[in-house]
């Protein structure tokens, strides 16, 4: 009976064990086919079901002695990489962030484990991973369908570039080359000639694949990482790693090619370049696997005279496919104009020199277009920044050659030209463009115009790495600010989602990344140097122990497995160096998979012959957590669910229901600053609607929430200053959103949000019979904005941006601050302000006036500078030493038809009678003129002038500006202080 019992006990083991890991090869499966569970909405019930997964296998465990949960030092690294995130919840920047990286580490670690304990076989092991890599030949067939347009599937195919499931090119290749690799390992290993051929197919897949996602950091790693895989292979089996990996690539990529130069078409003939491309790799992988046993008797002399004949031969392939270049040709023939471009680098380019560009050319224009090419020359300047030195459009089409002289300018470092061709039933073919020294006439570049093996996209993406890109700057940047934070929060970082929450607080300029491009650094802010010490650990801990016992491990097969495995992980690790991958869980899953079997294939230092880790309190403390994660997972979800239920009665306008579901939503995610945000102002609104005191006292107890929880968001302490003016709380309200533009100075929209509020309260204390020493205060701190963004640009690596509305809203301060003090104009009844323009903003810069641009007619030649006085006022001072007029102009006025406004200028100046003219501009109107000043005297006081107009009919606003017009033929200058336009309300 007790054997019976034994035997029924081992059944009901080995049940739950099997189940236990058909539920783990599931978990690591779909992930990839939902955004990469890089959102929350699908990653929480991947948590739960995660944690269920590692319950049940606990607690079959729960009375094994022989089971233990630490088993080596790597497992109690990864304990303290979750332990350090399990903290950081209680100091982290972000609470609600901390908690959200707490789960996924957790669930990293769970996964860790599972695949610890249940891959305990070489079987078990290639069923898993086999598992892994026919979720990958989904992932890319998806991506090849959605680049074809056989199906759309939402981000997976942008820009000319496979994004898949993954809707993020980069996280893509590095998943794929993983995957490639892993593949690789199995052809070698697998002894069953179909399977083998199998994995061929799917290592032909992700090659293909892996090419279209035009990553180019990936495409440098892969070629480094094979020839790592190559090195570590046992020597009696390298010559046959090295053709199957050559035949998989000769199969691939040459299709891949072929499918990228056909992309634009969208023809279903794709889908056959894409299915000969794998089918070709499984056959010559079947083909190759029928002379193994040959392959692993070539004597090492030989394989080293065939491997140094196979490098010799690749050499030379690739300096043939390199140096074959051919004719270009960009043509029209879609029936709508539209544009065709094609660029190329040219570095070591010296500055402030004259060069010359010769072309030959054959160029069609059947009907007669203004031209059939154009060429454009910027200059790149070390930092890869642009500037246009010359464009020449090719309109003779009986011509076959011309040259293009130019000159560098100081900050020139190289050369971007631009091929391009425009209109429908125009073509141009470039046969030859070569660059040269126009003073010696030495040749300096023969460009290459068009590769004959390589797509243009492919070549484009080369190119881009020559000359400096914004993207690598961008990453760079983004380092450079990292240290920023980590300097402040060295050792204990700053929590989950530290990066995400500090980052536009620390920024150089005014970019938008919630993440750090590079996992390690933003690893090290959220849980400082300890957290990444304890990471890396792990990788260092895996490489010593592997090389220390590798000799122990028995079977060619295995040992090849291992190296393989090994190599996937140190890829996925090394693209993590610069970019965001890990961010997306579903590639993190397969990573800390990886690791599993890493650890479970090694020998290790055993830990468990101490009694206390395999002892039922032990494992009792691990159930516990895991029903903990459960529940914190489920109640964040459940959250979710009724914070959707809220929306949806939204758009039904139920205020009440919105309101009880937001309620739900809050008490199962309290961290969760959105919802307590839209709650306080549903409440607002029940207010509104009802004169219910109670429901404006809550609101305010859920906004002062808000504020607590966003202590370093920017975007919330906007909305809270917004919620606190609109019930009257002015002062809080400015205080707020001055915290916005302090957490965030870099964005130009806090600017204008900060100038809004500021102007509201100064309208609403003018208003009033008592407030005018409240309105006059307020108005004294919005002007101090304008010193604001100067000391933001000086400091910052790049201006802030241009914005329109801004330039408005401190014009209206700058009014109501100046005239409040001097009391020079007097707003007409009837009329509002509608435009203050003062000549003194330059908000991206550049070094030009905003919203003031210049233009001079055959013979002008009109300027302005920037003149600073002594009591700090600005204005322009215009001149023209030319012969005929030019003209400066404040541009892109709001003006409505058919409404009068008064137009008030102040000016004075030294020019002769006729000499000065003043319009107001509209060139899509039917009557350009909409109103003039002629014959203007000025003398060197300052006075102002005025126009009244009435707008005609057919104007649309946005098209008018003012135009300041100097005749020329006078030494004279003008000088033009403001300008201020007031609208008849209607």
């Amino acid at each position: 009976m007790p054997t019976k019992t034994l035997s029924s006990q081992q059944k009901t083991k080995s049940t739950i064990e099997t189940l236990v890991f058909i539920g783990l090869c599931i978990l690591l499966f779909y992930p990839p086919f939902f955004r990469g569970l890089y959102f929350e909405k699908e990653l929480l019930p991947t948590h739960i079901f995660s944690f269920t997964l590692a319950l049940i296998w606990i607690i079959s465990k729960y009375k094994d002695k022989e089971y233990n949960l630490i088993k080596s030092p790597i497992d109690l690294l990864a304990i303290g990489v979750v332990f350090m995130y399990f903290i950081s919840v209680f100091y982290g920047v972000n609470t609600r962030l901390a908690i959200s990286e707490f789960l996924k580490y957790a669930n990293y670690f769970v996964i860790f484990l599972l695949v610890r304990d249940l891959v305990n076989n070489d079987n078990r092991q290639k069923i898993l991973l086999s598992i892994i890599l026919f979720a990958g030949v989904i992932v890319s067939v998806i991506g090849i369908g959605s680049a074809i347009g056989t199906w759309s599937y939402k981000g997976a195919y942008v820009g000319n570039r496979i994004n898949s499931t993954f809707q993020y090119p980069n996280t893509l290749a590095s998943y794929l080359g993983a995957l490639y690799i892993i593949a690789l390992g199995y052809i070698l290993t697998e002894e069953n000639k179909l399977y083998k051929s199998l994995y061929g197919i799917s290592a032909g897949v992700f090659l293909f694949t892996f090419i279209l996602t035009y990553s180019r950091g990936m495409w440098l790693i892969l070629p480094f990482m094979l020839l790592a895989y190559i090195i570590v292979v046992l020597n009696k089996r390298k010559l046959e790693a090295i053709i199957y990996t050559v035949l998989t690539i000769i199969a691939s990529v040459p299709f891949s090619f072929m499918f990228s130069n056909n992309i634009e078409g969208k023809d279903y003939k794709l889908w056959f370049i894409f299915i000969i491309g794998g089918i070709l790799s499984g056959a010559l992988t079947y083909i190759v696997s029928l002379g193994t046993n040959t392959f692993r008797k070539v004597d090492i002399k030989k394989f080293i005279i065939s491997l140094a004949i196979l490098v010799i031969v690749l050499i030379g392939a690739f300096v043939f496919i390199f140096n074959s270049t051919t004719s270009l040709t960009l043509e029209n023939n879609t029936g709508e104009d539209k544009w065709t471009v094609i660029f190329r680098n040219i570095e070591n380019i010296e500055p402030n020199k004259e060069y010359e560009l010769d072309l030959k050319y054959n160029a069609i224009n059947k009907n007669e277009k203004p031209f059939s090419g154009r060429i454009r020359i910027y200059s790149v300047d070390t930092e890869g920044e642009i500037q246009s030195i010359k464009t020449i459009k090719i309109s003779e089409v009986n011509k076959d050659n011309i040259s293009i002289p130019f000159e560098t300018i100081d900050t020139t470092h190289g050369l971007r030209i631009y091929f391009g061709n425009y209109y429908s039933g125009t073509s141009i073919t470039h046969n030859e463009a070569i660059l040269k020294d126009k003073e010696t006439n030495e040749i300096i570049n023969n460009i290459p115009l068009k590769y004959k093996y390589i797509p243009e996209s492919i070549v484009s993406r080369f190119e881009s790495i020559s000359l400096k890109e914004r993207s690598a700057e961008g990453r760079l940047t983004f380092y450079q600010d990292a240290f920023k934070i980590i300097k402040e929060h060295l050792l204990f970082g700053t929590g989950g989602g530290g990066w995400e929450t500090l980052y536009q607080t620390y920024q150089s300029y005014g970019y938008n990344s919630t993440q750090a491009h590079n996992y390690f650094l933003q690893m090290w802010i959220e849980v400082g140097l300890i957290g990444l010490i304890l990471f890396l650990g792990i990788v260092l801990f895996l490489t010593y122990y592997m090389y220390k016992s590798y000799k122990e491990i028995n079977g060619t097969k295995h040992k090849i497995m291992i190296n393989t495995i090994y190599i996937a992980t140190v890829s996925i690790l090394l693209h993590a160096f610069m970019d965001f991958d890990l961010s997306l869980s579903a590639l993190t899953f397969v990573l800390w998979a990886l690791f599993g079997i890493l650890v479970k294939d090694i020998k290790l230092n055993n830990l468990n012959k101490r009694k206390n880790n395999s002892s039922i309190a032990f494992k009792f403390s691990y159930i516990l957590v895991l029903v903990i994660l459960i529940i914190i997972s489920s109640s964040l979800k459940i959250g979710n669910v009724y914070a959707l239920k809220a929306l949806k009665a939204h758009k039904e306008n139920n205020v009440e229901k919105v309101i009880e579901y937001f309620e739900k939503a809050s008490a199962f995610d309290p961290y969760k600053i959105e919802y307590k945000n839209d709650l306080a102002n549903y409440y607002k609104v029940k207010f509104k609607l009802t004169k219910d005191k109670e429901s404006i006292i809550k609101a305010k107890e859920l906004m002062d929430d808000v504020v607590k929880l966003s202590r370093y968001s920017s975007r919330f302490k906007a909305l809270s200053a917004s919620f606190y003016m609109s019930i009257g709380d002015i002062e809080k309200g400015l205080e707020l959103v001055d915290k916005s533009v302090k957490i965030q100075p870099m964005q130009t929209r806090n600017y204008v949000q900060k100038c809004d509020a500021y102007l509201s309260a100064f309208y609403y204390y003018a208003s009033q019979k008592k407030g005018m020493n409240n309105a006059n205060e307020i108005i004294q701190r919005a002007y101090k904005v304008k010193k604001q963004i100067n000391e933001v640009n000086q400091k910052a690596l790049k201006p802030l941006k241009y914005n329109e509305d801004l330039l408005y809203k401190i014009g209206f301060i700058q009014f109501n601050y100046e005239n409040l003090i001097n009391k020079e104009y007097k707003i007409p009844n009837g009329y509002t302000l509608d435009f203050a323009y003062y000549f003194d903003l330059d908000i991206n810069d550049d070094g030009n006036i905003d919203k003031l641009g210049t233009w001079s007619s055959k013979g002008g030649n009109v300027s302005y500078d920037v003149i600073e006085e002594n009591n700090n006022n600005s204005f322009i001072r215009i001149t023209n030493d030319g012969e005929s007029y030019g003209i400066a102009y404040p541009y892109g006025l709001n003006m409505d038809p058919v409404t009068e406004y008064k137009i008030y200028f102040k000016a004075r100046g030294t020019t002769k009678e006729n000499t000065f003219r003043f319009y107001v501009f509209d060139n899509k109107a039917k009557k350009k003129n909409q109103g003039s000043l002629s014959n203007i005297k000025l003398n060197n006081d300052w006075k102002i002038y005025s126009l009244d107009i009435t707008t005609d009919s057919d104007i649309k606003p946005g098209t008018q500006y003012l135009r300041f017009q100097h005749n020329g033929n006078d030494e004279g200058y003008i000088d033009i202080e403001e300008v201020l336009v007031f609208k008849k309300i209607q």
